[in-house]
């Protein structure tokens, strides 16, 4: 069985310094237990800090690399769909 650990953040508007540093130590702890970290539904401008940013430096402190850009879904019913595949 596929161990996953998903979030849907439709309320988050900006990701800061200390919110990257939680998000990090979280993808990196489920990814030591083998787990899969996701995230889907966040705003479009909080999208574009982690996927499809304008810049290099829009990758929010690396975040993106570590997560997998892959990992990040318009709806959680996307994510589902690729994980319960």
């Amino acid at each position: 069985m596929h161990k996953i650990a998903q979030t849907t953040n439709r309320a988050f508007t900006g990701i800061d310094y200390s919110a990257s540093l939680t998000i990090r130590d979280v993808a990196k702890e489920l990814a030591a237990g083998k787990a899969t970290f996701a995230i889907s539904g966040l705003p479009p401008e909080t999208r574009r800090q982690f996927v499809g940013g304008a810049s290099q430096n829009e990758n929010r402190d690396g975040l993106t690399d570590l997560i997998g850009v892959d990992r990040f879904f318009n709806h959680l019913e996307e994510a589902l769909a690729v994980f319960h595949e």
